[in-house]
């Protein structure tokens, strides 16, 4: 849900549960969802609590909790703590999603 150029969340009866204040916001994905603050993305959680603090250039969505993320224009992975589990070190981006 998008309003005043800001994005938040909704529920399946359209209350917002989430108040719109991020710039950018993916879909949840294993739990968390990738948001856009200040320029910078980190990962929100359902209640609207940041658990991951905005600061990757880019940031995928977690499956099996890892997701990939850019940081210094390389790519690595982080858990759902935040840590840094691949350290950035890869120029092309990666993802732990399965293929048939």
């Amino acid at each position: 849900m998008k309003l005043s150029h800001r994005w938040g969340y909704i529920d399946k009866t359209g209350k917002i549960v989430i108040n719109p204040q991020f710039e950018e916001a993916a879909a949840f994905s294993d739990g968390l969802a990738a948001v856009q603050l200040g320029g910078r993305l980190g990962y929100t959680d359902p209640a609207g609590k940041i658990a991951i603090n905005p600061q990757f250039e880019r940031a995928n969505p977690f499956s099996e909790g890892l997701a990939g993320i850019r940081l210094d224009k390389r790519w690595g992975f982080v858990d759902k703590t935040g840590k840094i589990d691949i350290k950035p070190q890869l120029e092309e981006e990666v993802s732990l999603e399965k293929g048939l």
